[in-house]
């Protein structure tokens, strides 16, 4: 993306934004050789045309080539962006997983469709309620402060009371 020969780190940093930056390592490359390229980006019959610098990685002629690391410290994005994940998730995921929780829980009790129907229109509003006024923060929090590495073990603990709770709730 951003190729910088003569090994100045600051010109690479300077050319990308910081907010997507955490650290810019410089990697050294080097020229494109036949015995670099993968075998599944020859030709057919085996001699690598068309195969090209692309395929083995290599863009530049010697040099140095920085490589962007992605931020993975807590609260590495703004809060808008963790928030529209809470949002997405609240209006689309949690409406639906609840949706099909009672439809299945419904038919392995053996309920007729009727049944299934009649037990959500009477408990699917009053538990998405209460899913709406636990999870947002919950999911706040593990967006913005849990670092990326234990957010699914920490949703998947604080999963586990409120899956006692519907369970409660719906019998």
């Amino acid at each position: 993306m951003f190729r910088n020969v003569d090994g100045s780190r600051q010109r690479a940093r300077d050319a990308l934004k910081e907010d997507d930056v955490d650290e810019v390592e410089m990697v050294e490359t080097t020229p494109s050789t036949p015995a670099s390229v993968p075998s599944s980006a020859t030709s057919r019959n085996g001699s690598g045309a068309g195969a090209g610098p692309a395929a083995s990685g290599s863009h530049a002629v010697g040099g140095s080539s920085p490589v962007v690391k992605k931020p993975t410290a807590v609260g590495g994005e703004p809060l808008w962006v963790s928030a529209s994940k809470v949002v997405v998730d609240q209006l689309t995921f949690s409406p639906l997983s609840l949706y099909l929780y009672f439809y299945i829980i419904g038919w392995f009790d053996g309920l007729s469709l009727q049944s299934i129907y009649a037990k959500i229109a009477r408990e699917f509003w009053p538990v998405m309620v209460m899913n709406w006024r636990i999870w947002p923060l919950v999911n706040l929090f593990n967006f913005k402060l849990v670092p990326p590495s234990l957010q699914v073990l920490f949703g998947n603990i604080l999963a586990v009371p409120w899956t006692a709770y519907i369970v409660l709730a719906t019998r």
